[in-house]
C-alpha cells in the first residue's frame, strides 16, 4: 500500500512540475490555390483559432501556393490532462471577398495538414460552403 501511495505521489509531482512545451491551436497549413482551373496569386489567406487570439497570415505565390505558420503558445508548465483540442478555420481573401475556406471542429491538430483549394468549385460542409479539402 505504501508503494502504491509513493507512486501516486510521484505522478502527481510530475504533473505539477513545471514542463516547457507549446501548446498548438491549429496546424501548419500548405496548399494549391486556383480559380477557374488557374493558380490564383496574391490571395490573402487567414489562419484563426477559436481559443487564442493569434493568427497566421500568408500570400499565395504566382503558382497559388501557400504556407501557413501553426498557431501556437508557449507555456512553462504542462496540464495534468494534456492540451485540449482546438477548433480552427481558414478564410482566403481575394480583391476584399472573403471566402470561408476550410473549418475543422475541436480536435487535436495535426502537425502539417495539405489542401487543394478552389474558389470556383465551393464544397457543402454541413450547409456552409467549403473552398479547400484535405490533400493526401
Amino acid at each position: 500500500m505504501r508503494k502504491l501511495l509513493w507512486l501516486l505521489v510521484a505522478w502527481l509531482c510530475v504533473g505539477c512540475a513545471p514542463v516547457p512545451h507549446y501548446e498548438y491551436f491549429a496546424p501548419a497549413v500548405s496548399g494549391t490555390l486556383v480559380q477557374g482551373g488557374h493558380p490564383l496569386s496574391g490571395a490573402k489567406l487567414l489562419l484563426r483559432a477559436d481559443s487564442t487570439a493569434t493568427s497566421s497570415v500568408a500570400y499565395s505565390d504566382a503558382a497559388g501556393h501557400f504556407v501557413l505558420a501553426p498557431l501556437r503558445e508557449y507555456h512553462a508548465y504542462i496540464s495534468m490532462s494534456g492540451d485540449q483540442p482546438h477548433a480552427f478555420s481558414l478564410t482566403i481573401t481575394v480583391d476584399g471577398k472573403d471566402y470561408p475556406a476550410f473549418q475543422q471542429a475541436a480536435a487535436q491538430p495535426r502537425s502539417v495538414i495539405h489542401l487543394d483549394c478552389d474558389l470556383s468549385a465551393p464544397l457543402d460542409a454541413d450547409g456552409q460552403p467549403d473552398y479547400c479539402k484535405w490533400a493526401p
